[in-house]
């Protein structure tokens, strides 16, 4: 179940990411160009915020 939940947090970040860089290059005002680089910033973070605790919960118990 927890896998399930990851891959669809990892999804939802990647086409987060995705579409607000894809908005930020369609806008066309500063403020859309803004408002693309803030959702592709947060995409980015979710992805970091799922896959750093996975990779430090399996390299930490094999320290």
């Amino acid at each position: 179940m927890l896998l399930t939940f990851e891959l669809g947090a990892l999804t939802a970040g990647a086409a987060s990411a995705w579409l607000g860089i894809v908005g930020a290059q369609r806008a066309k005002d500063a403020a859309g160009r803004r408002q693309g680089r803030r959702h592709a910033l947060l995409g980015g973070m979710v992805i970091l915020l799922v896959l750093v605790p996975n990779l430090l919960g399996a390299v930490l118990p094999a320290l």
